[in-house]
């Protein structure tokens, strides 16, 4: 009888114990393949002849190290196959699986995850995407269109309840790609070192380079397998896309002092810009003669705490810029109080002020100011 006892309590010690080890197993996985995708800048880890490179090498390496103190000793083996694929299986022809060359459309329609069923690519035009309002994040069509879409290829990849899915965005400019990417982004900006932008939540990666975004999600939550995926999917298409670029002359211009993060964006239209700012007579401001606007949100901290709203259009030429400023103020003097002086403008809205001023071929407009001395505080202290 005692040892019958004896038996049952060891077999629930033992159980606890397992899961314990079971959970600790799935936390150094996690902690692993992040390591891996840190440490290769979410890039290719082998070198152009197919052999490991020296990141490849760190994270085999870190994979090992898993392989040897994992407690219950079970890991996952289709997540360590797909690893190991990236640092060793190069086919006849010298190519890895999972990569072609080509750009990212060939190389997302090579990707073929263990144990996960691939489906085939959805590709559609950048004409039927205005037509069809197809995406789910709010961005319209018109929008994308805007943007200068050319076309978007889309792959699903299934596994039990677990979906990845890859969406890959072609502009025809990098503004384009930065224009989507700064609308369509989740989670934190500058995690990712993908692309020339990149921003990471627990379920997806996006960034944007040269003239593509690209956007991976996971519709499963709190699933290392499926995040695991979205990482190895994200580094595969930025090794295709290859060259990035540079960051668009008018989003490097905003004044960083007392922006906040994450608040920027980029319009090339009025669709755009009626979507992501609340200015009064947008239309005078003739975005769509401009090279672009940016535009981003600051807090400014004089006798009260205000969040102003800063708008930055390039028009590419100072003439076409006075042009537009003086329209811009005449509109405003028809219905609102203000003073013009020089190439300077403050007027008194309903209940804030809104300040206008030209800057060389650029036009700035900041809105939400409670005082009238904000607005042109935070131009003066931003160098504008």
């Amino acid at each position: 009888m005692a040892s019958a006892r004896a038996n049952r309590s060891m077999g629930a010690l033992l159980l606890p114990c397992s899961c314990r080890l079971w959970w600790l197993d799935r936390a150094l996985a996690h902690l692993v393949s992040r390591l891996g995708m840190r440490l290769t800048g979410g890039r290719s880890v082998s070198n152009r002849d197919g052999t490991p490179g020296l990141k490849g090498l760190v994270y085999a390496s870190a994979l090992a190290v898993f392989a040897a103190v994992s407690p219950a000793g079970v890991f996952y083996p289709q997540l360590v196959s797909f690893a190991t694929e990236e640092l060793s299986v190069v086919n006849a022809t010298g190519v890895r699986r999972g990569m072609s060359d080509g750009g990212p459309v060939p190389a997302l329609a090579a990707i073929a995850p263990p144990g996960w069923a691939a489906g085939e690519l959805a590709q559609v035009s950048g004409a039927e995407a205005a037509r069809q309002d197809p995406d789910s994040a709010g961005l319209t069509g018109r929008m994308l269109s805007e943007y200068g879409l050319v076309s978007i290829i889309s792959r699903c990849f299934q596994r039990g309840q677990r979906t990845v899915v890859a969406r890959v965005y072609k502009f025809a400019s990098s503004q384009g790609a930065w224009g989507a990417y700064l609308a369509l982004k989740r989670g934190a900006s500058a995690v990712v070192p993908s692309g020339d932008a990149g921003s990471e939540d627990d379920q997806s990666v996006s960034f944007c380079q040269g003239t593509y975004f690209v956007a991976i999600y996971t519709t499963a939550e709190d699933d290392e397998e499926a995040k695991v995926l979205v990482l190895a999917v994200a580094g595969q298409l930025s090794q295709a896309i290859g060259s990035g670029a540079e960051k668009p002359h008018v989003l490097a211009r905003l004044p960083r002092l007392d922006r906040i993060g994450g608040s920027e964006r980029l319009v090339m239209g009025p669709v755009a810009a009626a979507e992501f700012s609340n200015l009064p007579y947008l239309l005078s401001l003739n975005l769509a003669a401009s090279r672009g606007a940016a535009l981003a949100d600051y807090r400014v901290a004089r006798r009260r705490p205000e969040r102003l709203s800063l708008m930055l259009v390039d028009y590419g030429s100072a003439p076409l810029a006075q042009s537009v400023f003086k329209e811009y103020t005449s509109n405003l003097a028809q219905a609102h109080k203000g003073d013009v002086a020089g190439q300077t403008a403050l007027f008194k809205l309903d209940r804030s002020y809104l300040w206008c001023q030209m800057d060389g071929e650029m036009l700035v407009v900041i809105t939400g100011a409670r005082q009238a001395g904000s607005a042109a505080s935070l131009a003066r202290q931003s160098g504008l």
